[in-house]
This record gives C-alpha cells, sequence and structure tokens, in this order.
C-alpha cells in the first residue's frame, strides 16, 4: 500500500494509506517509496492549506468518471465542493479518464468538444444580452 507523510493539524506527524488497493504496491522499492513521500509531502500540505476565494460567476466543471479511492476522501458531492465559493451557475460534464489523463493526448478530443460547445453557449449567450446599437450620422 502506496503511503504517504500527512501533516495533521495539531502539527504532528502521521503515515496514512494514499491509495487503498493500489495495484504496483508491493513492487515500489522502500527507497523509492521514501522518496515519493518526501516529494509528495508538500504537495499534500499545500493543497490541505489552498481555500480557493469565492467567485461570483459561472463556471464549468469537468469530472473524471475514473475516480481514484483515496482513504480519508469521500467523494459523494457531484461538484466537488465547489458550491460553497461560486455564486453563479455551475455547468457540469464528465470524461471517460481519471483526473490524471484529462490532459493526456488521449483525450483532446473530448475535452475540445466540451469546451467549444461550452464556448458557443456563452458566446451566443453574450449576443443575446448585449444590446443593439444603431450609429447613425448627423
Amino acid at each position: 500500500m502506496l503511503r504517504l507523510l500527512r501533516i495533521s493539524g495539531a502539527g504532528t506527524s502521521e503515515k496514512v494509506p494514499l491509495y487503498s488497493n493500489h495495484p504496483e504496491a508491493g513492487t515500489i522499492p522502500p527507497d523509492v517509496l521514501a522518496a515519493l513521500e518526501r516529494a509528495v509531502a508538500p504537495v499534500v500540505q499545500a493543497w490541505e492549506r489552498y481555500r480557493p476565494p469565492f467567485h461570483d460567476g459561472d463556471i464549468l466543471l469537468i469530472r473524471a468518471d475514473v475516480r481514484t479511492v483515496m482513504i480519508g476522501v469521500t467523494d459523494v458531492d457531484p461538484l466537488l465542493g465547489w458550491r460553497d465559493v461560486i455564486g453563479g451557475r455551475i455547468a457540469t460534464e464528465s470524461m471517460p479518464c481519471d483526473h490524471f489523463t484529462m490532459l493526456h493526448a488521449t483525450q483532446a478530443d473530448r475535452l475540445a468538444a466540451i469546451l467549444a460547445r461550452h464556448l458557443r453557449r456563452d458566446a451566443h449567450q453574450v449576443r443575446q444580452e448585449v444590446p443593439s446599437v444603431v450609429i447613425t450620422h448627423a
């Protein structure tokens, strides 16, 4: 089982599993695993401390259909916690991949199609909302 160093709020460190059933956990040499833990710890700390600012607008949330099971993470919110910091509408889409492969070349066509569809829709809405301007010459 892969593990990482997790810093608790009380300032003490504890080892917790990163992945519950990683298929290659037994094949990673201990020194490599220790290096991974050291490399990942600052990222985990930044992730735990980050609080996104409130955004009073609309967003497009693209979710990965393939979810990684992680100890201590409950993933039942379809908006992944964004409702608390978004004042406008949240449009959602999903892709048949995991979080880490969403930007891979194999997913480029799917991602481009999602973005194009939403950009066209938003551009159409803007055209509908902008009042017509008539310019005349005196």
